[in-house]
């Protein structure tokens, strides 16, 4: 929600408070990737992106999220990621 309402460095810090208690969760790690991609750090962005599906990340946030951070770098996959959380 804090990235919705614009607070990307609250989402940040509570993203990686998240990750202190679990590291491995994929919607935090994507989470963070969002509040990244937003906040122009877009090469932190895919890394954590990467780790979120590398998690099996297979719930719908992980692909809205891979989406968000695919159009901050103007790439043309990000559609591809919308579909994915539609069919999940």
């Amino acid at each position: 929600m804090l990235v919705e309402l614009d607070e990307l460095r609250e989402a940040k810090l509570w993203a990686d408070k998240g990750l202190e208690s679990f590291p491995n969760e994929p919607e935090l790690l994507a989470a963070k990737a969002v509040a990244l991609a937003r906040l122009g750090d877009l090469k932190g962005a895919m890394a954590f992106s990467d780790n979120a599906i590398e998690e099996r990340g297979q719930s719908p946030y992980v692909w809205l999220a891979r989406g968000d951070v695919l159009l901050a770098r103007k790439e043309k996959r990000a559609e591809y990621c919308f579909d994915k959380a539609v069919s999940i």
